[in-house]
């Protein structure tokens, strides 16, 4: 089965800069068993056999710049340990002084509480007046809104009286407009009628 560097490295359990340095050492054996697809090097079933003989023979010990790597990533580890332990003690402390104010809140609240308990029959009181007085408002509002409502729907009836009202005035104006106009013509077509009979006796 075809293998990439990191996947055989995966397999063998080893590291891909371990795999790169023995492909780059025995490259002149493997170069024949390696395949290249988009720039990456692919180790055929050959090449795989190649690299596994050579492992038997020598363990390879990581050197330079891998060596290099751990020992920072040791010292970077050291140093996230102290800022650790630094926010521990910071946690710690702050525990500290959030259990005093709590502590302090407590008393504070049982002193609310036992004033409460003490006023609670006269509180229990004034809050059954307020009750009462509220939904007297609620029900004073109800009532306001209804006469509100039928005083508004009095005014929308009046309204369309006097819309209606105006139509038929408008209606009433026009059709006085148009029997004057009627009349007036009639006249005229009887004065012509008039002439025309006076002017055939005449003749």
């Amino acid at each position: 089965m075809k293998l990439t560097l990191k996947e055989y490295a995966t397999m063998r359990g080893v590291s891909y800069e371990n795999v790169r340095l023995q492909v780059n050492k025995y490259y002149d054996e493997l170069k024949d068993f390696i395949e290249v697809e988009n720039k990456t090097k692919i180790l055929t079933d050959q090449a795989q056999e190649i690299l596994n003989s050579k492992s038997k023979k020598q363990v390879v010990v990581l050197e330079g710049k891998e060596t290099i790597k751990i020992k920072e990533l040791n010292d970077e580890i050291k140093k996230k340990d102290k800022k650790i332990e630094e926010l521990l003690k910071e946690i710690d402390r702050k525990d500290a002084d959030h259990e005093k104010e709590l502590i302090e809140k407590d008393a504070t609240i049982n002193q609310i509480t036992n004033k409460y308990n003490n006023d609670r029959e006269e509180y229990l009181n004034f809050r059954q007046e307020i009750l009462e007085t509220q939904k007297q408002l609620y029900q004073e509002r109800a009532e306001t809104r209804l006469l509100i409502t039928q005083s508004e729907n009095k005014v929308a009836e009046k309204d369309k009286e006097l819309n209606l009202i105006a139509t038929n005035r408008k209606e009433r104006r026009k059709y006085l407009k148009d029997l004057k106009k009627k009349a007036k013509e009639e006249k005229q077509q009887a004065k012509e009628q008039a002439a025309n009979d006076t002017q055939s006796i005449e003749q």
